[in-house]
């Protein structure tokens, strides 16, 4: 797992005002509404004062098998020349 942290500047109106993020990249097990989830990143932005902490996650998708994979590079292959031809392209 990589960790990375940068400081960004925003602005609300009138002040600015500095978040920190966190980005947590790698395979790891969280609990999310109380069940255990595979996720692949984790993001953090923590505000000033009382602005809070933010935390989103990017849940870790199964391994598809070669012919899922497969089926839908065709199905992907079809809707698009079934587009180009209704549009006159191809």
């Amino acid at each position: 797992m990589t960790t990375t942290t940068e400081y960004k500047t925003r602005t609300d109106g009138k002040k600015e005002y500095q978040v920190k993020i966190t980005r947590q990249k790698g395979l790891q097990t969280v609990m999310i509404d109380g069940q255990p989830t595979l996720v692949e990143q984790i993001t953090i932005i923590e505000g000033p004062g009382n602005m809070g902490t933010s935390t989103a996650y990017t849940i870790a998708r199964k391994p598809k098998s070669p012919e899922e994979e497969a089926a839908f590079l065709t199905n992907v292959r079809e809707v698009i020349t079934t587009g180009l031809i209704s549009q006159g392209i191809w």
